[in-house]
C-alpha cells in the first residue's frame, strides 16, 4: 500500500463501499506508516482497512481479489488467515516456505483469473469494483481529458494503465481514480472516439467558417521507419478574414510514391470532408508526380475541367 498524508479528522476521509456497506476507511488516510508499522509479506498484496461502525476494528482486504471484482476480507488481528488464502488461492507464501503443504494442493483457487467464456465473448455490463470511493464527474472528466492528453503527447503503451506501479501513483492522489482507470483496449477506444470527435468539429468549421475557397498543400515523405506518409492540409481564409491552416489528414502512402497512387489518397481525404466542390489552389514542391497527382485527382472530382 503506498504511503499517503493522513487526514486530520475521521470526517474528513473519504468511505469505502465494501459488501454494499460504506462504513469502511484506508487505514493509510487515518494513520502514517509509523503508527500502524505493517511488517507481515501479507501486507504486499493487501491493504489495511478499517470499519468505522465496529470500533475502528482493522481488516486485511485482498488486493489480487479485488482486482479481479471478488471481495475477500479477513480480521486483521491475526494474519492466519490471510496467509492460507495467499496460499491456496494466489499461490503466494512467505519467501522461503516450501510450496508442497498438504492444503496448498488440496484446494482449488477460489477465483480464476482465466476469463469465463461469457466474459471472453460477450459485451456485458462489467462489475463495479468491490471497494469504490465516488469520485466527481468533473474531476473524472478533467483526468480523463488529461490521462489521454499524456498518452497521445508521449506515445505512450495503452497497456501503462493496467502496470500496478501506475495505478498506485494515482491511487496516493485519489483512491477513486485508480479504481475507476479502464483497460489498454479502453483506453484506445477513447483516443479513436476523440478522434471522430475532434474531425467533426474540424469538418463542420471547414464548411461555416471559412468563405471562398478552400486551398490545398500536400507532400510525401519518408519516415525513420520506412513508412511513406502523405500530409494534406487546408488552407482557408474565416468570417473575420484571418487566414486559418488545418491538417486534415496525415496517412500513410501504400505502393509506389507515384502521380496515381497520391491521387488516390487525396481524393479519399476531400471526399472524407466533403470539400470537392470548394478547392481552390493546390501548393506542393516541384516534383513531377504531385503535377500527376493534380491531374488525375480534378478529373477524379471535378471532370468537367476534362471537358474544357
Amino acid at each position: 500500500m503506498s504511503t499517503m498524508t493522513p487526514c486530520n479528522s475521521i470526517d474528513e476521509i473519504p468511505r469505502l463501499t465494501i459488501n454494499n456497506r460504506d462504513s469502511f476507511i484506508l487505514e493509510g488516510l487515518l494513520h502514517s506508516k509509523h503508527d500502524r508499522a505493517r511488517y507481515s509479506y501479507i501486507w504486499e498484496h493487501g491493504t489495511a482497512v478499517i470499519d468505522i461502525t465496529k470500533g475502528r476494528k482493522v481488516y486485511w482486504l485482498c488486493n489480487i481479489c479485488d482486482e479481479h471484482y471478488k471481495t475477500v476480507l479477513f480480521d486483521a488481528s491475526t494474519t492466519s488467515n490471510s496467509k492460507k488464502h495467499l496460499r491456496v488461492s494466489h499461490r503466494i507464501q512467505k519467501p522461503g516456505d516450501s510450496p508442497y503443504s498438504s492444503d496448498y494442493e488440496r484446494q482449488t483457487p477460489s477465483f480464476s483469473t482465466q476469463p469465463s467464456i461469457e466474459t471472453a465473448f460477450s459485451r456485458a455490463k462489467k462489475r463495479k469494483r468491490t471497494s469504490s470511493i465516488d469520485v466527481p464527474t468533473n474531476l473524472w472528466d478533467r483526468f480523463k481529458a488529461a490521462l489521454i492528453a499524456w498518452i497521445i503527447s508521449y506515445q505512450i503503451a495503452f497497456l501503462v494503465v493496467e502496470n500496478n506501479c501506475f495505478r498506485d501513483l494515482i491511487r496516493i492522489a485519489h483512491v477513486g481514480l485508480a479504481e475507476m482507470i479502464p483497460t489498454g483496449n479502453t483506453i484506445r477506444k477513447w483516443i479513436l472516439d476523440l478522434y471522430e470527435t475532434k474531425k467533426a468539429i474540424l469538418k463542420a468549421k471547414l464548411h461555416d467558417e471559412a468563405i471562398g475557397q478552400i486551398h490545398i498543400s500536400f507532400d510525401l515523405w519518408t519516415s525513420l521507419n520506412g513508412l511513406a506518409l502523405m500530409a494534406v492540409v487546408a488552407h482557408f481564409t474565416d468570417k473575420d478574414y484571418r487566414v486559418q491552416t488545418r491538417l486534415l489528414a496525415l496517412r500513410r502512402l501504400y505502393g509506389e510514391h507515384s502521380g496515381e497512387n497520391q491521387a488516390e489518397l487525396l481524393a479519399d481525404v476531400l471526399k472524407d470532408y466533403e470539400l470537392t466542390d470548394k478547392i481552390g489552389y493546390f501548393v506542393t514542391d516541384n516534383a513531377l508526380n504531385n503535377n500527376t497527382a493534380v491531374d488525375i485527382l480534378l478529373r477524379d472530382i471535378q471532370p468537367f475541367l476534362s471537358q474544357q
